[in-house]
C-alpha cells in the first residue's frame, strides 16, 4: 500500500475532481481509513465532511461500532472484514474535529448545525443507539469554536449544550473535552500546575454562562472540579518524589 503522504495526494486530485462520483467517494474513503489514522480528517476531507453533514452517515457509523442499547449479550463476534469497518468507523467518529453546518468556506451554519443534530438524534433513536448517539455528538461538539464574545464553546454548540434533556450528550462533551488534551509532559516535580490552569479556564466559562446557559455551566464547572482534583493528585505524587529524591 502507498504511504499516507501518496495516498493523501490521490484523494486531493479525486477530490477536486468534478467528475468524481460523490458516493464513490465517501465508500473510497472509507475503506483507506486505516492508512491514516489520526490524520484522517486532513486527508480524508470528503468523508469527514458527509459525517457531520448527513446524518444517515453518522448513524450508520454509531450503528457500525454500537450494539443496539437493549441488544442480546450472546452476539456473534465480528469476522475480519467486519472488524476492520468498525476500527474505521470508531476512528473516523471518535477523532472528528468537524463541527456540523460547516459551510465549504469555513463559516457555521447554526441552522444546519442544529438541523445535523436533530435529524442524527432521531436516526440514533430510531436504531436504538440514543445513549452512545448523544454522547458521540457531545464528543464532536467538544470542538466547537470559541464565541464572539470570547466564552468557550460558542455558538450553537452553546445553545445545544445547554438544553436539560440532552444530558448524554453533555457526558460526551465532558469526555471529549478531557480527551482533547491529548498526551501531557511535565517536569518530575512540577505537580499540578497545569491541571490548574485548566481548571481556571472552565471555572471562568463557566462563571460567563452561568446566567444564559446554566446547564452547560454546570458542566463546565464540572471540568473545573475534575481538573481540581487532578491537580491535587498530582501535587501529592510531585511532593512524594522530592521526599524519595
Amino acid at each position: 500500500m502507498p504511504d499516507s503522504w501518496r495516498l493523501g495526494k490521490i484523494f486531493e486530485r479525486l477530490e477536486s475532481w468534478e467528475g468524481m462520483d460523490q458516493e464513490q467517494l465517501i465508500q473510497l474513503e472509507f475503506l483507506f481509513v486505516p492508512a491514516f489514522h489520526l490524520d484522517g480528517e486532513t486527508k480524508l476531507k470528503t468523508l469527514h465532511a458527509a459525517v457531520t453533514s448527513r446524518p444517515e452517515i453518522f448513524a450508520e457509523l454509531i450503528c457500525l461500532v454500537y450494539r443496539p442499547e437493549r441488544a442480546e449479550s450472546n452476539v456473534e463476534p465480528p469476522n475480519e472484514e467486519k472488524r476492520l469497518a468498525v476500527e474505521s468507523a470508531w476512528n473516523i467518529l471518535h477523532h472528528c474535529r468537524r463541527q456540523p453546518g460547516t459551510r465549504p468556506d469555513g463559516s457555521l451554519d447554526a441552522a444546519g448545525c442544529v438541523r445535523f443534530i436533530e435529524e442524527a438524534r432521531e436516526l440514533c433513536r430510531q436504531r436504538d443507539r440514543s445513549t452512545l448517539g448523544d454522547q458521540t455528538l457531545g464528543q464532536i461538539l467538544a470542538y466547537a469554536p470559541i464565541g464572539d464574545d470570547r466564552v468557550w464553546p460558542g455558538l450553537p454548540a452553546r445553545d445545544i449544550l445547554n438544553r436539560p434533556e440532552l444530558e448524554q450528550m453533555c457526558v460526551g462533551f465532558r469526555i471529549g473535552t478531557s480527551n482533547k488534551r491529548g498526551v501531557t509532559t511535565r517536569s518530575l516535580c512540577e505537580g499540578g500546575k497545569q491541571e490548574r490552569t485548566l481548571a481556571q479556564y472552565y471555572r471562568q466559562n463557566a462563571d460567563a454562562l452561568a446566567t444564559t446557559h446554566p446547564y452547560l455551566a454546570a458542566s463546565m464547572e464540572e471540568l473545573a472540579q475534575q481538573y481540581e482534583y487532578q491537580a491535587m493528585r498530582e501535587d501529592n505524587e510531585a511532593g512524594l518524589r522530592r521526599e524519595r529524591y
